[in-house]
C-alpha cells in the first residue's frame, strides 16, 4: 500500500485540482464520510448526496490504491489518488 507523502515506483498516481473555496483543515478527515455535507452554507436546493468521494474510495482500496486530498482555505483542493500497476 503506498502511504502519503511517498513517491510511486509501481503506482501510478493522478491529482485534479479544484480551484473552490476549499475544505477547512479540520474537515479534511472527515471528507470521505459516507452522506458528509461539508460545505457550510450550502441552500437544501445546491446540496449533493456525498457519495461520489465514497465511491471513489472504494473503487480505489478494492484496487489496493490510496486516496487523499490536501486543502487549504481560499486556495482550493487537490485531490490525490494512487493505483499499483499490476
Amino acid at each position: 500500500m503506498l502511504e502519503e507523502g511517498q513517491q510511486p515506483t509501481e503506482h501510478v498516481m493522478v491529482s485534479v485540482f479544484n480551484s473552490g473555496k476549499g475544505i477547512p483543515s479540520e474537515e479534511l478527515p472527515l471528507i470521505f464520510d459516507r452522506y458528509r455535507d461539508l460545505v457550510s452554507g450550502k441552500s437544501d436546493q445546491n446540496k449533493m448526496s456525498g457519495l461520489g468521494l465514497i465511491i471513489s474510495q472504494r473503487i480505489i482500496e478494492a484496487h489496493n490504491g490510496k486516496i487523499w486530498v490536501e486543502s487549504e482555505i481560499g486556495k482550493g483542493a487537490t485531490f490525490h489518488f494512487a493505483l499499483p500497476l499490476r
